[in-house]
């Protein structure tokens, strides 16, 4: 799913897969993406939400309850394939 990223986009990305599979999505959506900016500690990404006013609690909240939602396969062994929403947000 990797292209020519840079380390810090590849590891997002890597893990964006890491919560899909966890929460038994078969797809990656842009809320995975979102949900790994969010997660990552120390990211140009934070600094760039404070700066425009963004809640990065209730952004993070909203996320997980869209992810909530999304369907989930159970007993799914293989990796979730990018969805063409993830695929237009990275053109």
């Amino acid at each position: 799913m990797t292209n020519n990223y840079t380390m810090a986009a590849s590891e997002r990305l890597q893990e964006a897969v890491q919560i899909a599979q966890n929460s038994g999505n078969s797809t990656i959506e842009p809320v995975h993406l979102l949900l790994s900016i969010l997660k990552a500690q120390e990211s140009i990404n934070q600094s760039l939400l404070e700066r425009c006013g963004t809640n990065r609690d209730i952004l993070k909240r909203e996320a997980e309850s869209v992810l909530s939602k999304l369907p989930t396969i159970i007993g799914n062994q293989n990796e979730p394939q990018a969805s063409g929403e993830l695929v237009k947000v990275l053109q």
